[in-house]
């Protein structure tokens, strides 16, 4: 099969800067480095993610682009694939996967979409390929009749060399305005619903109760953070607890963390959770979705029912109690998270790409025969 260099124009049409774009921008800068040419299409409105793109140096062609009603997309996508000469499209977030892959089809050239949650396979039918980002949600495809030799596992990933640790975890308290010596529990997500930010707030509420030097840091924003906020000041445990908002310095926030909790009720991959252990935090994980698939229990983390505050407040407890096991676990961080590195992870997407072209070409050698 050819190594040639490839031309990749990838698709998006986010609503936030999270972690699906995040991945994508950290895929495209790695390929590029890889020697590759990458070029995001991306919806004019998505501001954040635009400007994300030019900050890492990429080549971003803002589009309108409106949504799963916006009907004549395909064909605005379709001239922008010949423009590029792609010679793939890789699709992120399902309308750009609907409108991509007929958009792809139109152009003639083979498409591949991303999948990073439970979504409705319907906007996934007319990509050549589906990439998972873990067995969780490759099963959640096949079960909408999607074949599953139609559908890749391929983790999310993240830069390692850009979660190496700069501060010990004192001075970065201190940075953020804490006590040194105080026990940091913290998370990082978008703060809606589903990441399960109340039933970690309710866990804070009892760990106080039996940690007296615990704090609780939110790093994030969202549509909650007034009513977390509301009710920390309801439950008298304002003191003890930092909303942060929307933060770059990710890696020095996370770094104050003595313990790193991701209470999601249901969660695609987590790829915060590779962040976490890059950095040696010891990690707490709801048992739903792919984040079984990437903490290892008992050695880099716990994992606990989804929507269980006191399993959560339990584990919480004990991490804060046992010190010895705690730092086993945050030292094994690093080397799991290794395997979740985007330079290994962006040669199984590169396979991928690879894999489809040829088999693009293989169908067409084949229609030419029949019409010798």
């Amino acid at each position: 099969m050819s190594a040639k260099r490839l031309r990749i124009l990838h698709v998006i049409t986010p609503a936030k800067l999270a972690g699906a774009e995040l991945y994508m921008i950290t895929l495209a800068e790695q390929l590029n480095g890889d020697g590759h040419r990458n070029v995001v299409l991306c919806k004019r409105q998505a501001s954040a993610v635009i400007e994300e793109c030019r900050h890492r140096g990429l080549d971003v062609r803002p589009m309108r682009l409106y949504g799963k009603a916006d009907v004549t997309a395909p064909l605005r996508i379709a001239a922008a694939i010949r423009r590029e000469a792609a010679d793939v499209v890789h699709t992120h977030l399902s309308t750009a996967s609907l409108w991509g892959g007929i958009g792809a089809w139109i152009a003639g050239v083979p498409s591949v979409a991303t999948v990073q949650g439970r979504n409705t396979a319907t906007c996934y039918r007319f990509v050549d390929r589906l990439i998972a980002n873990s067995r969780a949600v490759k099963q959640h495809i096949v079960e909408q009749r999607i074949p599953a030799d139609r559908v890749d596992v391929v983790y999310n990933a993240i830069d390692i060399s850009s979660f190496s640790r700069a501060l010990s975890t004192e001075e970065a308290k201190s940075r953020l305005g804490l006590d040194p010596g105080c026990f940091v529990v913290g998370t990082a997500a978008h703060l809606s619903p589903k990441k399960g930010h109340m039933d970690l707030l309710l866990s804070a509420r009892r760990v106080i109760e039996r940690v007296p030097d615990a704090h609780f840091v939110f790093l994030g924003d969202g549509p909650m953070r007034e009513q977390l906020t509301a009710r920390a000041r309801e439950w008298a445990i304002a003191s003890r607890v930092t909303f942060l908002g929307f933060r770059r310095d990710v890696t020095e926030v996370m770094s104050a963390y003595d313990i790193f909790v991701l209470a999601s009720w249901w969660e695609p991959f987590g790829l915060v959770l590779v962040e976490a252990m890059a950095l040696g935090v010891p990690v707490i994980a709801t048992r739903a979705g792919g984040a079984p698939e990437v903490v290892l229990e008992g050695r880099t983390g716990l994992l606990v029912p989804p929507q269980a505050p006191d399993s959560l407040t339990q584990a919480i407890v004990r991490l804060a109690t046992a010190p010895d096991l705690r730092h086993a676990m945050g030292a094994a961080g690093p080397a799991r998270a290794e395997t979740f590195d985007i330079a290994h992870k962006a040669r199984e997407v590169v396979a991928v790409y690879r894999a489809m072209i040829e088999a693009k070409r293989r169908g067409r050698r084949e229609i030419a025969k029949e019409n010798a």
